[in-house]
């Protein structure tokens, strides 16, 4: 199946080519110009947009929408990391629109509502459908009502919006949604480089939009939670289908092939046709496009139960994998929780693809477990079917105002003085502008950063000191 993924990378990057950022619990410590510490709070908050084109009488082998033949489907995914000393992060969406050469459509309404992020973690989730014309479009519009942070302590705080909540993204190009085709956009908001603590203004956060667009690449694994279905003979290749709870005419094909782990709802591994029809169940994969453009939920883990029955943990490793356990700490000074993997248990990375050589001490890890087999389980155990784990992301940050760019290296004013960073060709930029009035964030390129060189840029550059300069893998820049 990851071929079919592979050839529809190709043929779909045409659309769009920002390429994702893989976001890595972690602080960075960084000062404002009037010496005040800002803490960039580790987040990740991701959003992937499923854009499928229905044809009139042919099969999609997907049943999310019956549009007419020029119109496509939209699926909104979302997920995220966890943070320190952050219970909550409450996104209020209004709506998403998409927009081009021919108008404004809108995606998404006020249904999405309110979001507590950090319920989904490292995995995506369905959040909204919709539908709209085929045709290419070059901008993608969000209307955030509020981002309410909760803290462990209890205090609540929205923070800073740009422009109100108005936000424009801008992918490195327009992308096309064509009739009888399917596209995917991944919209990734890295909020480790967005979030921020500061001691101005109505807010002690600020949000700054760093954002990744990227079309059906490194997509993340998603979790899809509905009812086991016989699929639609008109809608092969899949055999079973999972239908929204809710809605019953929203339905997803599964692919399910020998590897897939199938739980019933004890913890029992079971095989694919002893399925229970008409039953809840939670499964674990990725949305990808097969030959003759049909798309397919690829299935990796299918848990029976309701949403609430599959529980999670989020933390640090600290012993490596050995014979199906290792040890992990949800926060700095907690309790150990040895996790231990039950039969046929999967093991990913961070993108949901088999991890080589398991989990090492050191990776961020999130393990997932059926909560009958939970409660049967010892003392700080978790009987984990699912383990994700990534290395942490290992980088400083540099604040100032843009100075001067002089070939590949820019010179900021910082709080210590005047400092030297050094791009390269793999240097992302990535500009905000009109945070009060217009917000606008899209990726620029070095000559581009040289033209605002006088007009007041703020400059945030992430890297690795290498030697008398600062190397910068990423750099953000703000300007009114």
């Amino acid at each position: 199946m990851r071929q079919s993924v592979t050839a529809m990378r190709r043929y779909l990057l045409v659309f769009a080519g920002c390429e994702m950022d893989l976001l890595q619990p972690g602080l960075s410590v960084l000062r404002n110009r009037q010496g005040v510490n800002m803490r960039i709070l580790t987040f990740a908050f991701s959003t992937m947009l499923l854009l499928t084109a229905c044809g009139g009488g042919g099969s999609s082998g997907n049943r999310v929408t019956t549009a007419p033949l020029e119109t496509g489907g939209f699926t909104l995914l979302a997920g995220d990391m966890s943070l320190d000393g952050i219970d909550e992060v409450n996104i209020d969406i209004e709506s998403v629109v998409l927009i081009g050469a021919g108008g404004q459509e809108e995606v998404a309404g006020s249904d999405i509502g309110v979001i507590n992020l950090l319920d989904l973690r490292n995995v995506t989730q369905v959040l909204a459908l919709g539908e709209l014309p085929a045709r290419q479009y070059s901008k993608i519009r969000l209307f955030i009502n509020s981002l309410e942070i909760v803290e462990s302590d209890g205090d609540r705080e929205d923070a800073q919006l740009p422009a109100n909540g108005k936000i424009d993204l801008n992918p490195q190009g327009p992308f096309e949604i064509s009739a009888d085709q399917h596209l995917i956009l991944q919209i990734d908001f890295d909020l480790e480089r967005s979030l921020h603590l500061v001691q101005t203004g109505n807010s002690r956060y600020r949000f700054r939009p760093v954002v990744f667009i990227d079309v059906l690449n490194e997509l993340r694994l998603t979790r899809l939670v509905g009812t086991v279905e016989d699929d639609d003979p008109a809608s092969e290749p899949s055999d079973i289908d999972l239908c929204n709870v809710d809605d019953a005419a929203i339905c997803y094909d599964l692919d399910l092939d020998a590897d897939a782990l199938i739980l019933q709802a004890d913890g029992t591994v079971d095989e694919l046709d002893n399925l229970e029809r008409g039953a809840v169940a939670n499964a674990f994969g990725h949305f990808v496009i097969v030959q003759g453009g049909a798309q397919l939920f690829e299935t990796t883990v299918i848990a029976m139960g309701d949403a609430l029955s599959v529980a999670q943990i989020n933390g640090d490793a600290t012993l490596d994998q050995a014979s199906g356990t290792f040890d992990l700490v949800e926060e700095e000074g907690g309790p150990t929780i040895t996790v231990n993997l039950v039969d046929g248990a999967k093991v990913l990375d961070e993108l949901g693809d088999p991890l080589v050589g398991g989990v090492t001490a050191g990776q961020e890890a999130e393990a997932w477990a059926q909560q009958t087999v939970l409660d049967l389980a010892g003392a700080g155990v978790f009987p984990a079917f699912l383990v994700q784990a990534r290395d942490p992301r290992d980088e400083d940050a540099i604040a100032g105002d843009l100075l001067t760019v002089e070939g590949d290296v820019i010179t900021v004013d910082t709080d210590a003085g005047e400092v030297s960073i050094s791009t390269d060709n793999d240097t992302e930029i990535q500009l905000l502008s009109g945070f009060g009035t217009d917000a606008e964030t899209m990726t620029i390129t070095l000559a581009e950063l040289a033209d605002l060189v006088g007009d007041g840029v703020e400059i945030e550059a992430y890297g690795q000191q290498d030697g008398d300069c600062f190397a910068a893998s990423f750099i953000s820049a703000e300007v009114d």
